[in-house]
């Protein structure tokens, strides 16, 4: 079995419409226009599952740093409209992958406790503690660390990132992947350095 689970019920709506009605939705994203109104108009969900998987999936293809009820990305060096086409002429083919996937909208603990055997390999995705990070506020260094308490307990393996935190067992094997943050550039002009961490349970 493949799960994929989320707390953003947005999200898990535009994979489980990507998933169940492929052909209608992606008519539907095809169609949209790159627009600085369609993209603010996108942030406000619909009661129609696989309108509002468009919406969602407009308001990030068309967002700054592609995240939910960012800024319109218009850049004068490059086709943004191109971009969001060619993310577009995927969907097919990410349909087709999670054809027989479980999709889930639970608390990653539930998740995790419901799906944990020998045989078991989660990758974990973790919110950066204490910052903003929109839909996924709030998450504190507390959460953070009961989540590690919980991975430090399973019966299976799990694969986890997030920015470096003295909370992860040393005893995990760590990978630092150096990136840039595209976000600080906006404020400062500068790409702030960034070590983003890979860690892997023994």
């Amino acid at each position: 079995n493949e799960v994929l689970n989320d707390t953003n019920g947005r999200i898990v709506n535009f994979f489980k419409v990507l998933r169940d009605r492929p052909d209608e939705l992606i008519r539907k994203i095809e169609l949209t226009p790159y627009s600085r109104r369609e993209h603010y108009e996108a942030r406000e969900a619909s009661s129609c599952s696989v309108e509002d998987a468009r919406r969602w999936y407009c308001d990030v293809q068309q967002g700054f740093l592609n995240k939910p009820r960012g800024g319109w990305l218009a850049h004068h060096s490059r086709s943004n409209v191109s971009k969001v086409g060619l993310s577009v002429g995927r969907l097919m083919d990410v349909a087709r992958r999670i054809s027989s996937t479980h999709i889930d909208n639970v608390p990653a603990e539930k998740c995790i406790k419901q799906w944990d055997s020998k045989g078991t390999l989660f990758y974990v995705d973790s919110h950066y503690p204490s910052t903003d990070q929109d839909h996924y506020r709030g998450f504190s260094q507390a959460d953070f660390e009961r989540l590690i308490e919980q991975l430090s307990s399973i019966k299976g393996r799990a694969v986890l990132s997030c920015y470096p935190n003295d909370a992860v067992p040393k005893s995990w094997q760590r990978v630092d992947i150096k990136t840039n943050c595209s976000a600080s550039s906006r404020a400062t002009g500068k790409r702030e350095p960034r070590t983003e961490c890979v860690w892997i349970t023994p």
